[in-house]
């Protein structure tokens, strides 16, 4: 599961097509915005900012990404293997 600070930059990242278009737009390097996905490193408050700005330019087009997001972690959550 993702913090809220990684799950709004994930969606972020959905709503601009991919991490090539996200990191032009959000104005950082690919291999810095994998890490900020992963959640290897929280991003820099600046990053969020403008990840939250795109957010909130459309949020119609962020609602429908974020049903896509939640689908796709109860997908994930369903196959995981139990310990």
């Amino acid at each position: 599961m993702s913090n809220p600070r990684q799950r709004a930059l994930i969606l972020a990242v959905q709503m601009l097509g991919g991490e090539a278009a996200a990191s032009d737009t959000l104005d950082t390097s690919t291999g810095e915005l994998s890490s900020w996905l992963g959640g290897r490193l929280d991003p820099p408050v600046s990053l969020l900012m403008r990840a939250l700005d795109v957010i909130l330019d459309d949020p119609a087009l962020a609602a429908r990404h974020a049903v896509l997001l939640a689908a796709q972690d109860k997908e994930r959550s369903a196959s995981a293997p139990i310990h």
